[in-house]
């Protein structure tokens, strides 16, 4: 495994307004080595808890109304979540 310097982004609310603070993480990568040769560098996605959903009053939020297989459940309800560690590609794989 390498480091390698990663930007990361997190949403800071303050008050009405939405701040975004940027900052520079050092992050293991691991290089897998696919068939042929092809390399892959993954990184890992620590544990970590997380709000996952809109809140009841987001612009836009109802896109689902039309789907009657939605009628009368609140899909897009803010909800907490919990996640494990897992590792993830580093770049998009197409």
């Amino acid at each position: 495994m390498v480091k390698v310097p990663m930007l990361t982004l997190r949403a800071l609310c303050e008050g009405e307004s939405l701040r975004i603070k940027t900052d520079v993480v050092y992050i293991d990568v691991w290089n897998l080595s696919l068939p042929g040769g092809i390399p892959l560098e993954m990184v890992l996605i620590k544990a970590g808890e997380a709000l996952l959903g809109s809140s009841s009053d987001e612009e836009g939020r109802n896109s689902y109304l039309h789907l009657p297989s939605a009628s009368g459940i609140d899909v897009e309800a803010q909800r907490p979540i919990r996640t494990s560690s897992f590792y993830m590609s580093r770049y998009p794989i197409t």
